[in-house]
């Protein structure tokens, strides 16, 4: 990807007075961080999902990383070897790890809970909330810490 481009399309939307998050589909926590650290519009910060970052980098490192530019956290489960976004308990990821590092930047932005697996998300989607409810535990991430909790689904119904 030629950079030039992209950094004066970001430019652009801050000037404007949009708001941008950098998803970590675009590189890990170092690269991302660096973008917005260059660019340095404070509407513009990174979108830390945890599925799309588990096979470059350790969510708990990036998450310390990207530290305050965190604005959405993407939260979903997935393996190192195998990418999804599944419901919490089939993959890899600590929530409550996650969870306690979030708390630990003081990050205060919007929790997403993104389901992208081809499993119909509606029959699941109660269940899944109450895993991550227990999951997360009031000791991870005290009162509110991480909501409000937004639900994505992407797929059949």
């Amino acid at each position: 990807m030629h950079q030039a481009p992209f950094h004066d399309a970001l430019r652009g939307l801050a000037a404007a007075g949009f708001r941008a998050s950098l998803d970590a589909v675009l590189g890990d926590a170092r690269q991302l961080s660096a973008v917005v650290d260059e660019i340095a519009a404070p509407n513009l910060g990174i979108a830390y999902d945890v599925a799309n970052t588990i096979g470059q980098e350790g969510p708990l490192d990036g998450v310390r990383t990207a530290g305050h530019r965190i604005r959405i956290a993407h939260m979903s489960d997935t393996w190192r070897g195998l990418w999804a976004h599944t419901s919490p308990g089939r993959g890899e990821v600590d929530f409550a790890r996650c969870a306690e590092v979030l708390r630990s930047i003081g990050f205060g932005g919007v929790t997403v809970f993104e389901l992208i697996d081809l499993e119909p998300p509606l029959p699941r989607l109660h269940d899944d909330l109450a895993t991550f409810e227990k999951r997360l535990e009031r000791r991870a991430i005290g009162h509110g810490a991480l909501a409000p909790v937004q639900y994505v689904a992407r797929g059949s119904q």
